[in-house]
């Protein structure tokens, strides 16, 4: 029997075809990984715009003593400033400790990356000039 030194043509496209696999399974895993990172920070972006956009909505709250048109124009004035936000205003009455509060319910959203959507929503008492 002769002793043949060497790999044959089947064990090279074997071994090729096991690297592929797990070269292939540890790009995807990066990859995936990269696309998180980049969403998760377009998000950071998103929530801080949302906060900015809260903030300078609420900076001026003697606005609030207004009427609900009043209102809603001073938000709409805000709210133009910003790309992809948009508002949401509802009156509600909340009863805290037995006493009815009438509030401006206050949603702002911004839309990010793919149609993803952060939103913030607080409650300013009517006539609120603190």
């Amino acid at each position: 029997m002769e002793n043949n030194k060497g790999i044959t043509l089947i064990e090279i496209i074997v071994s090729i075809a096991i690297i592929g696999i797990i070269s292939l399974t540890f790009l995807s895993i990066f990859s995936d990984g990269f696309i998180n990172i980049i969403a998760s920070g377009k998000k950071s972006k998103a929530v801080a715009k949302t906060r900015l956009v809260m903030n300078d909505m609420l900076s001026d709250k003697n606005k609030f003593s207004l009427d609900e048109n009043g209102v809603e124009s001073y938000l709409d004035s805000v709210i133009d400033n910003y790309d992809n936000t948009n508002y949401t205003l509802s009156s509600d009455t909340k009863e805290i400790n037995e006493k009815e509060i009438k509030v401006y319910r206050l949603t702002v959203k911004v839309t990010y990356y793919k149609d993803r959507k952060v939103s913030l929503t607080t409650a300013i008492p009517k006539g609120s000039s603190q």
